[in-house]
């Protein structure tokens, strides 16, 4: 029996694979063999502080070419599966716009994980990890009833946010940074000790 291709992992490998049944079903859920998810409550937590930020500059012009075009991918998804022919990618987001799922929540889904990424860096390790963590996160936004989570759809669909909005994520996450050294500043000038008379 020849051993799990990951290091340490000394269990036989499962057909057709070079991963255990454990490794193989990480790779498939995580994008690595030894991904692990990203906490719920930290992704939400991220999510709703990069919404406030897309919400308080709602007349971006970089914002509102991307919700528009982000609706226009969900429209033409939907029509694509309504007649059957639909990719990888797509067939996440016809889900997504069946359920009438909003660009901003979208954006803002993708944006947390880009902000859970920044805190936690050796979390998400290589790159095909973090656009597989985005997939999962937006796919997440499906309820579990409509959600058929295939490894390669998922990395599609992180893959697409990702390209198509690279310059909108790394402007959310520098305004929240921002936000969190102006906190960290008020912090420290108010704790700085008095002088006494």
């Amino acid at each position: 029996m020849t051993a799990c291709a990951v290091p340490n992992c000394f269990k036989g490998r499962a057909p057709s694979s070079k991963y255990c049944r454990p490794h193989a079903r990480r790779l498939n859920s995580y994008g690595s063999p030894t991904g692990r998810p990203i906490p719920r409550r930290w992704l939400y937590h991220h999510a709703a502080r990069a919404k406030a930020v897309l919400e308080a500059n709602s007349g971006h012009p970089g914002l509102h070419q991307a919700t528009d075009e982000l609706a226009r991918l969900l429209g033409s998804s939907r029509a694509q599966a309504v007649s059957g022919r639909i990719e990888p990618g797509s067939m996440h987001l016809a889900r997504l716009a069946a359920e009438g799922i909003s660009p901003v929540t979208i954006l803002a889904m993708v944006a947390g994980v880009a902000l859970y990424d920044r805190e936690n860096e050796r979390a998400l390790r290589s790159r095909k990890e973090y656009v597989h963590a985005i997939g999962r996160a937006v796919a997440g936004l499906i309820p579990r009833r409509r959600l058929a989570s295939r490894s390669r759809a998922v990395t599609a669909l992180g893959s697409l946010m990702v390209d198509r909005y690279a310059p909108l994520l790394a402007g959310v996450v520098k305004a929240v940074a921002d936000v969190d050294e102006a906190s960290r500043q008020r912090a420290v000038a108010l704790s700085a000790p008095l002088k006494t008379p």
